[in-house]
């Protein structure tokens, strides 16, 4: 089975670097560039089945990527819930919340910011509907489109890494991941953070 792995494209909440979970922005002016770009990019890839989280702006992208496509949307590969961080630039966070933050920062696997979603219960869920995914697509290619927390845990998955090493790989807006899972003790992964559909160089 081989996953085509997509991050949403741009929304205010990116341009603007405010935290951004379970808020439901739609995709800027740049997100849906970045997805039509990315569409074209896609066009030759025969895709079996599209899925998207719940979220608007994963969904935008997916309908744009893989226009006339169904896409079924999955709450297990939502966003991060990141409590009263959310909506948040770091400046504002600084100056309500420096010590959790900092905290936070130090051990994101071991620390739950106040009113919002523990890396434990986001793993579990994330792992949940992968599995499922799996198991009832097998032989397929499919594509997901989500979010950069919920990919970063997939992507650790595979490596059989630390989801604390995978945030020093950056995973911009409308990136392209390829994973295959002929191997399902250690799948491959293909492509990882590719974004040379937006003109730009892959960064770390």
């Amino acid at each position: 089975m081989k996953l085509i792995l997509i991050r949403h494209g741009e929304t205010d909440y990116n341009l603007h670097k405010r935290y951004c979970g379970k808020s439901n922005p739609s995709l800027n002016k740049s997100g849906v560039e970045q997805s039509i770009r990315l569409a074209e990019r896609c066009k030759s890839m025969k895709v079996d089945k599209v899925f998207s989280s719940s979220l608007d702006r994963a969904v935008e992208t997916a309908e744009i990527v893989f226009k006339g496509e169904y896409v079924e949307k999955l709450d297990n590969f939502s966003e991060m819930d990141f409590g009263c961080f959310e909506g948040l630039t770091y400046k504002d966070i600084m100056g309500k919340y420096p010590e959790i933050y900092r905290s936070w920062i130090d051990n994101p696997v071991r620390i739950t910011i106040p009113d919002g979603e523990s890396f434990k219960k986001v793993r579990l869920r994330v792992k949940r509907g992968l599995v499922t995914l799996l198991s009832q697509n097998e032989d397929k290619t499919i594509a997901l489109v989500s979010h950069d927390g919920t990919i970063r845990i997939i992507l650790s998955e595979a490596l059989n890494t630390s989801f604390k090493d995978l945030l020093r790989v950056k995973q911009n807006n409308c990136a392209l991941n390829i994973l295959d899972y002929s191997d399902m003790k250690a799948p491959s992964i293909i492509k990882m953070n590719d974004i040379e559909h937006l003109g730009l160089k892959n960064e770390k």
